[in-house]
């Protein structure tokens, strides 16, 4: 009888083996929802509007909207200085969630961001933030959905394998998109390199977010 089988019946019966499925090269995209921004959101829409140039533009990966400079969380007002906390939070989540929150301490986070406004029709190139550990959107006021597009507006990552769409797998397990519909008090963020991209808008009411990038830089060490 050979090693591993049991007899029955005059057969060997071989034993089954122990299977473990492995998710390798995970991509972290983290989606916080924050209750009770009603108020915060209002706030950002009138003072993102006040600002906003009417006329559509192309800045950036921005065509048909209106992008700010990197400098709006720098802003004392107090609706943003609430948003840059909310964003403080998650990626204190992030960095747990992914492993570094012991090594973080021994740096610090820098996060820069940026107001953004989609007119009718306006969209989202697809792009990356290289330089940066995180990227993330903070939406507070998505616009009016389109029943006649279901993807107005939505944010979409590209996979960043490559050929991950072939060749022909059973069941098509890795040529998926991910893409999410955005609520008002929603927050993305994910890799700096991973490419992403937003349909365009189709709604009639401008839509409004605030994107950001967060750095980390280690200390340098004490002399001893």
């Amino acid at each position: 009888m050979q090693p591993g089988s049991a007899q029955t019946g005059g057969r060997p019966q071989e034993a089954k083996p122990e299977m473990t499925m492995i998710q390798g090269f995970v991509t972290p995209v983290l989606k916080c929802a924050f209750p009770n921004c009603a108020e915060l959101n209002e706030g950002l829409r009138t003072l993102i509007l006040r600002m906003a140039n009417p006329e559509p533009t192309d800045h950036r990966s921005n065509v048909g909207g209106w992008h700010s400079e990197n400098d709006f969380l720098k802003s004392d007002d107090p609706y943003v200085r609430q948003l840059l906390e909310w964003i403080t939070t998650a990626v204190t989540g992030m960095t747990q969630a992914t492993g570094g929150g012991e090594i973080a301490t021994k740096g610090d986070f820098t996060v820069l961001g940026w107001a953004n406004v989609l007119y009718p029709g306006g969209y989202n190139k697809a792009h990356t933030h290289n330089s940066y550990a995180w990227s993330g959107v903070y939406y507070a006021d998505t616009g009016d959905d389109d029943p006649a597009d279901q993807l107005s507006g939505l944010i979409e990552f590209i996979d960043p394998r490559a050929g991950v769409g072939s060749p022909l797998v059973p069941g098509d397990p890795f040529d998926q998109p991910l893409y999410f519909r955005p609520e008002a008090g929603q927050l993305f963020m994910f890799p700096g390199w991973l490419r992403h991209y937003v349909h365009p808008y189709r709604g009639r009411r401008p839509r409004i977010s605030v994107a950001f990038n967060v750095r980390w830089e280690q200390r340098p060490a004490k002399p001893t």
